[in-house]
């Protein structure tokens, strides 16, 4: 799971905490309306990267190597259907239990001197 914020060194302890409780409330109260629109989109992804001769190329290979077998777009589009929301709860707080890996760009030691990483875990 990835997310993308940018503020400036000054803001960064405002950020963390909204980062913080924006990801504390989406592991807490997803909705079956919005459980719908993400599993439509990821739903429509894949049936439009069927489009394009290229895009299925490298969804086969992609397939292959991950797989090690190629799996339909039915079979994929079955797999989302059958998420519930207890699994993006269980999913989330899996990829929440431990320390986040942080990726920055900023004058040198901004970020550490910060103390992103550290906020974040807390």
């Amino acid at each position: 799971m990835g997310m993308y914020a940018g503020t400036t060194v000054e803001h960064l302890p405002e950020l963390t905490i909204a980062l913080k409780g924006t990801l504390a409330q989406a592991l807490e109260h997803i909705t079956e309306e919005e459980m719908q629109r993400a599993k439509n989109q990821l739903k429509a992804g894949v049936v439009m990267t069927r489009e394009n001769c290229g895009a299925i190329a490298e969804w086969i290979a992609r397939h292959l190597l991950v797989y090690d077998r190629y799996k339909t777009a039915e079979e994929i589009l079955g797999l989302v259907d059958a998420v519930t929301i207890a699994d993006m709860q269980r999913a989330g707080a899996h990829c929440f239990a431990g320390a986040p890996s942080v990726t920055a760009l900023g004058p040198e030691g901004s970020v550490a001197n910060a103390r992103l990483i550290e906020q974040l875990a807390a």
